[in-house]
Parts: C-alpha cells; sequence; structure tokens
C-alpha cells in the first residue's frame, strides 16, 4: 500500500507537468467552442506521458497521472453544461468485463 501512495504522489506531481490548471481554466473561459482545447490538452500530454516513459519514469505512475488528468478534463467539462448545485443530475463511470 505504501509503493501505491508514493506512486499515486508521484503521478499527481506528473499531472504539472502536463497540465496548467489556471492557464486552462482561463483559455477555456475565452474559447469557443470548447471541445478543440480539451483534444488539444490530451494531445500534448500523450506526447508527454510518452516522452516521460521513454525517459525511464514508472508506467503505473503514468497511467494514474493520466487518469488524474482526464479527471480534471472530465470535472472543467461538466461545469461547463451542468451547475455544481444541480442535484438531480449525477456523473457515473462503468467499465465491461474484458474476456
Amino acid at each position: 500500500m505504501r509503493r501505491y501512495q508514493q506512486q499515486l504522489h508521484s503521478s499527481r506531481q506528473i499531472v504539472t507537468e502536463l497540465f496548467d490548471i489556471e492557464a486552462f481554466d482561463q483559455t477555456l473561459a475565452e474559447t469557443d467552442p470548447p471541445l478543440p482545447l480539451f483534444r488539444q490538452t490530451l494531445k500534448n500530454a500523450a506526447k508527454t506521458l510518452k516522452e516521460l516513459f521513454l525517459a525511464g519514469r514508472v508506467a503505473t505512475e503514468l497511467v494514474l497521472a493520466r487518469a488524474h488528468l482526464v479527471d480534471l478534463l472530465i470535472v472543467r467539462a461538466w461545469r461547463l453544461y451542468f451547475d455544481a448545485n444541480d442535484q438531480d443530475i449525477a456523473l457515473v463511470a462503468a467499465t465491461r468485463a474484458m474476456s
């Protein structure tokens, strides 16, 4: 469990290399339509993650970093279309078992 906690901490540090939250939020407020900004952010992150992997970073840290980045982006996309105080709606994620 301790190792996972260390990887989680490292992955959150990696996210700061992938994504400047304040700059993204500012650009998002000035961008219409927003979809190209989200796509470009993911594309840039994928490139950086690949570079980090090739430089020897631990793959599990990179996977966790990408998941954290996606979570941050989903929250921002959600806020574009739904009121944070709306109690009648929820975001649910599901996975399909692989056979």
